[in-house]
């Protein structure tokens, strides 16, 4: 079952977690009689993905997907509240890759997470 995908690449397979937390966003403000009055604007989600460790091909594939291109892109993930696959645009502003090994014919890189930040 695919549960992840970035471009419309599924990478579900290489997917060890997927945290989507939820932020409120409003303004606040203080009128003369002293209220303080709260309205809701709407909500961003944020989808944290934990990636094992792979193989160079598979890693070249993946960071491409990532970097190539514009820097909006569009996730598919299993959301937790729902049970369905939904899409939203997104940005990785942050892609951070180790190496565990490095050696003819076995080049490895150490798991990670990704941020996909909703626009």
């Amino acid at each position: 079952m695919a549960y992840f995908k970035i471009n419309n690449n599924d990478y579900s397979q290489y997917v060890s977690k997927l945290i989507v937390d939820t932020k409120h966003k409003y303004t606040a403000r203080e009128n003369a009689s002293g209220t303080l009055m709260v309205k809701y604007m709407t909500k961003k989600r944020n989808v944290q993905v934990g990636i094992i460790t792979l193989d160079d091909t598979t890693l070249s594939r993946l960071l491409t997907d990532i970097n190539e291109g514009n820097f909006e892109k569009q996730i598919t993930f299993l959301n937790p509240q729902t049970k369905a696959m939904e899409t939203i645009r997104c940005i990785i502003p942050v892609n951070s890759v180790e190496y565990y090994t490095i050696q003819a014919g076995n080049t490895r890189a150490k798991a990670f997470n990704l941020v996909c930040e909703e626009l």
